[in-house]
């Protein structure tokens, strides 16, 4: 279309190319509110739990095991694994937990469940010292743990807290927040301890 005047006034009317200009404009504009993402704001009820809170209730399983779904929650697990082998729940479940984000606090935690709490140094005379139970931080899985994570499919090299229930002359059983009951030779298990063990035991 061609500019056209008129006197008193100059009215332009919108040539061929004015009009793809627009168009692309349009459609530019539609693609970006198709390609956006719809996200809704989260509810007041559904907000996440906090980063040390299990997905789940804190119950033990058959094995006596409070189940983790990462070694980030093995630390939460062990501590409500040893809280039920006590029969102790925490009166309050938030300070609880709050104890137990990295670096984990086990000697408050133990506290707040009305235990006595202290820490030992671990060595192959520690667990005829000091018996068991106990929270340890295990860094390299023994070899009987490997071949059960290589049947599942998980990684090897994972460094997770775990609750040494009993010893036996030279085996030790443990469970393992990941993996469940597993039984492991005493030696085995000092090597791969990191730092010291964790026991709790009622106030007498």
């Amino acid at each position: 279309m061609a500019t056209a005047f008129s006197e008193g006034d100059m009215t332009q009317t919108i040539g061929p190319a004015g009009w793809l200009g627009v168009c692309l404009v349009v459609v530019a504009v539609v693609l970006l509110i198709i390609a956006a993402p719809n996200k809704l704001p989260p509810s007041p009820g559904q907000e996440s739990r906090p980063a040390a809170a299990l997905p789940g209730p804190p119950v033990p399983d058959r094995e006596g095991v409070v189940r983790a779904p990462s070694p980030a929650l093995s630390s939460v697990a062990a501590a409500y694994t040893l809280a039920a082998f006590w029969k102790r729940s925490p009166p309050d479940t938030t300070a609880f937990e709050t104890t137990l984000k990295p670096p984990p606090d086990f000697l408050e935690a133990g506290r707040l469940l009305g235990l006595r709490a202290k820490a030992v140094v671990i060595t192959p005379t520690t667990f005829l010292e000091s018996p068991p139970p106990m929270i340890l931080l295990l860094q390299e899985e023994p070899d009987v743990v490997s071949t059960v994570e290589t049947l599942e499919g998980r990684r090897l090299d994972l460094t997770r807290y775990v609750v040494l229930v009993g010893v036996r002359e030279d085996q030790a059983v443990i469970l393992d927040p990941l993996i469940g009951r597993v039984t492991i030779r005493v030696p085995d298990l000092v090597d791969r301890v990191v730092g010291k063990g964790i026991l709790w035991s009622p106030r007498s």
